[in-house]
């Protein structure tokens, strides 16, 4: 498995999905300032009171953030599996002495730790640096409590891991197809249900963990039926 990993990796060039995940770190950055301090712009604004605490302003940017995440996932699988299993390069795909479960299971792996990986990376970055200021230099009121900061990179991880679901879900429309363009347009979708339910606990975060095992079901019934058709294909 190791062997298939690293030729995956030879075959696969993740640069252009590193820079896409880079270019989504100084948004997120830059976003969660805007919204930590657009309160002090408008004190008497009904419309910004969900952004007067640390738990509203990281909770929105995480959605956000979950939207981006599960399009570059939706945007890396078109590309290292639905275009590997559309046309002739299924041919040469499996005519390599490896079963077929194990080919996809690599691929399947491959995309969804990288997006998952990367969300995780870019997040814990963004929190520690906006913490770290809000302990020297506090944009929200009241004081930096341990717990916010905990639910915090809990918010995170269940955001990286539902842009990951949600983008595996968007990957089976689009394998059933075969088509790049209904894996974008099912990740998009997909994306924003996800996302507008998660706005709806947006002071909640750690509440995402209650979303992401309602979204595991479909997530492991479309993984295993990705298995299931690749296994049947006809070349």
């Amino acid at each position: 498995m190791n062997k298939l990993t690293a030729l995956e990796l030879r075959r696969t060039s993740l640069r252009p999905y590193r820079i896409a995940a880079l270019s989504i770190f100084p948004v997120m950055l830059g976003l969660l300032y805007l919204l930590a301090s657009l309160p002090g712009w408008e004190p008497y604004s009904s419309d910004v009171d969900v952004l007067l605490d640390r738990s509203g302003v990281t909770g929105i940017v995480f959605v956000l953030g979950t939207f981006a995440f599960s399009m570059l996932f939706a945007a890396m699988a078109a590309k290292c599996v639905v275009e590997e299993y559309s046309g002739k390069r299924v041919v040469l795909l499996f005519s390599y002495p490896v079963a077929r479960r194990k080919i996809l299971g690599v691929k399947l792996r491959l995309v969804f730790g990288f997006t998952v990986l990367s969300a995780l990376e870019c997040g814990g970055v963004v929190l520690s640096i906006f913490f770290l200021t809000e302990c020297l230099f506090p944009l929200c009121s009241g004081d930096l409590e341990i717990g916010t900061v905990v639910l915090a990179f809990l918010g995170l991880l269940w955001s990286a891991l539902l842009a990951g679901t949600a983008g595996l879900v968007a990957l089976w429309f689009g394998f059933r197809r075969k088509s790049v363009t209904a894996t974008l347009t099912a990740g998009v979708i997909l994306s924003l249900l996800v996302c507008q339910a998660m706005s709806a606990m947006v002071r909640m975060p750690a509440a995402w963990l209650i979303l992401l095992a309602a979204a595991a079901v479909p997530g492991a019934f479309c993984a295993l039926d990705l298995f299931r058709m690749a296994e049947g294909m006809e070349v």
